[in-house]
């Protein structure tokens, strides 16, 4: 268990942070029109479908079939990001860009903040990458998201070792630009957290069942760690214009 302290103000971000230098650096001007044009999900519907930190959907992956076929594409995972290195995160993408982007790793395996910092003009956000890939449609246990295609961003599938983990962040703010689906082939050892300001703490998510997809409130702070090898995560997010039918799933 990692023990982070109360996550920051956002409205009053800490100087010299990647939220801070996007809202306010000059040199991110073209994040921030980017980020301006972006359509989004209104409070409103935010809120009436994220009702609960996590929400579990009519969506579940066959994690045996999974665990057979992610063997054989196991060579297209690649580090997550360019930064920490030294942690065991590896990603594989089911989505991709129209225009590819040569890099390494993929633009699609990276942060999407750290790469806005690093490619000031050139930021990409997660409904950039609206393609679905070879592996998406090769990928028998990946079927249940068919329901879902046409309203598909940036989806990976990330694997984890012992120690991997993401620190405390968010991926959205409402008004909010995402619709953000969690899941994993390990509960026991893939601890999901979010902060409570009740309790002054980060809780881990229970009750949590192999291979059934979730509907996550990631406007709010939350981290992740790894406890064990081979610990994979559905990490899917989708274009607002999935509301509707992510609304019959519930």
């Amino acid at each position: 268990m990692y023990n982070y302290g109360p996550p920051p103000n956002l409205t009053s971000l800490p100087v010299g942070s990647n939220y801070y230098k996007l809202e306010n650096d000059p040199l991110y001007e073209a994040y921030r029109i980017r980020e301006a044009e972006r359509k989004k999900l209104s409070e409103k519907d935010y809120w009436s479908i994220h009702t609960s930190r996590l929400r579990p959907l009519n969506l579940i992956i066959d994690c045996d079939l999974f665990k057979h076929e992610i063997k054989s594409v196991d060579s297209l995972f690649e580090q997550f990001g360019n930064t920490h290195t030294n942690l065991n995160r590896k990603s594989m993408p089911l989505t991709e860009l129209k225009t590819p982007i040569e890099s390494i790793p993929l633009p699609v395996n990276w942060p999407m903040d750290v790469w806005a910092i690093e490619h000031p003009n050139q930021p990409l956000f997660d409904a950039d990458f609206n393609i679905p890939n070879k592996e998406f449609y090769s990928m028998e246990s990946m079927r249940p998201m068919d329901i879902l295609k046409d309203h598909l961003s940036r989806c990976c599938i990330l694997k984890w070792g012992t120690g991997a983990r993401f620190y405390p962040h968010l991926d959205t703010l409402v008004p909010s630009h995402v619709i953000r689906l969690w899941g994993t082939n390990d509960p026991d050892n893939n601890h999901f957290c979010f902060w409570n300001e009740s309790t002054g703490q980060y809780e881990r998510e229970e009750n949590v069942e192999p291979g059934r997809l979730y509907l996550a409130d990631t406007s709010q702070f939350h981290h992740a760690y790894s406890t064990a090898e081979d610990v994979y995560t559905f990490f899917f997010a989708l274009q607002v214009s999935s509301y509707e039918t992510i609304k019959q799933l519930l």
